[in-house]
């Protein structure tokens, strides 16, 4: 594993990659959430909002749409455009499934499926790529009365075709980002600090009322 440079300080990114090879490697990104598995699941699962087309198209997403299956799974169709000349955009088509472990852990993977309501290159001349990831919510202690929860996000893709690594590596940064977004949408720095602020400001009018 390769420790990548992270955006953001708040989570850490590594990935490993078979220089020439065709798959585009293997990210691994890890953070704390200010938030409970539950929320922090629902996020990530609620993957065709507004905001979150909006990200889609400015990363290069030329569509995505989520197919409900039970209470447990969907099937998700995503596109993407990697802005390099030589490479066709890629699709894929994988069955989301979620499960609770135990009372404080829950898994969702993702994986490929072939399914007939998404014809292989849609007409448009896209290639049918690979991947599989794989999201662990782990329930922690809470922090000044917030819900925490430990987020692990790994993601394999396979682009299906000779992938430069600078290529690969650039994208395998820009999908644990996605990480990062869920952090930020729930996070609860400020009120945090002003508890401990506050906490402090009690424990030095204690001092000097008995000092």
């Amino acid at each position: 594993w390769k420790e990548l440079k992270s955006p953001d300080i708040f989570v850490t990114m590594e990935s490993t990659h078979e220089e020439g090879g065709s798959t585009a490697g293997i990210g691994r990104a890890v953070t704390i959430v200010d938030a409970s598995i539950e929320d922090c699941a629902a996020w990530e699962l609620a993957r065709v909002t507004r905001e979150r087309m909006k990200d889609h198209y400015k990363w290069g997403g030329l569509g995505k749409s989520l197919l409900k299956l039970n209470n447990h799974s969907d099937l998700f169709y995503n596109v993407i455009d990697f802005g390099v000349k030589t490479l066709a955009p890629r699709e894929w088509v994988s069955k989301v499934v979620w499960k609770m472990v135990d009372e404080d852990t829950m898994i969702v993977c993702f994986e490929d499926v072939i399914d007939d309501r998404f014809p292989v290159g849609a007409g448009k001349g896209y290639v049918r790529a690979s991947s599989g990831c794989l999201w662990k919510y782990e329930r922690l202690p809470e922090v000044r009365g917030l819900p925490q929860t430990r987020v692990t996000y790994i993601q394999q893709a396979n682009l299906k075709g000779l992938i430069p690594s600078f290529v690969a590596n650039s994208k395998i940064v820009g999908s644990l980002e996605y990480l990062s977004k869920m952090r930020k949408n729930f996070d609860k720095s400020l009120e945090i600090d002003a508890g401990c602020r506050a906490g402090l400001v009690e424990t030095i009018k204690l001092k000097e009322e008995s000092g």
